[in-house]
């Protein structure tokens, strides 16, 4: 029984396997290059720097401060500054509002949040206030 023996194949099982393995290898590639690059380092992490900003909003003339508190570790804490009792009397869901909004920006790490159906108006001046002080802490990428 130590006879040469032969292998048939047809040439379409050949091309269909080639197929399904070409497709495999690009699909691997895709998914390679596809995914978003995680390196553990430092410079990845940092998207703001160390600080505290802050940001005007205008309340039918009565000047009101958003103040950012970022860290390394990112957004900290959010507060009004400047609010006169004027201002509070006229709009007293603004810091309502703002201790809202702070927890789920501090808790989410990013502006991504929304809006509360009470009061997406002030919610809306604040993210927009908040926004604009920590487009002064983004770290500047050459």
């Amino acid at each position: 029984m130590g006879g040469t023996r032969f292998i048939v194949l047809q040439l379409r099982d050949i091309i269909k396997t080639a197929l399904i393995a070409l497709c495999v290898i690009v699909l691997i590639i895709a998914v390679v290059i596809l995914l978003p690059k995680t390196s553990g380092g430092a410079a990845s992490a940092a998207r703001y720097a160390p600080g505290t900003y802050s940001s005007q909003l205008s309340l039918k003339n009565e000047p009101v401060g958003v103040e950012v508190k970022v860290t390394k570790d990112g957004i900290e804490s959010i507060s009004l500054k400047g609010a006169s009792d004027k201002s509070q009397a006229f709009y007293p869901l603004l810091q309502p509002a703002l201790d809202n909004l702070t927890k789920e920006i501090v808790a989410a790490q990013n502006l991504n949040v929304s809006l509360s159906a009470k009061n997406p108006v002030t919610d809306q001046v604040l993210l927009d206030g908040i926004k604009a002080a920590l487009a002064q802490a983004q770290v500047k990428k050459f």
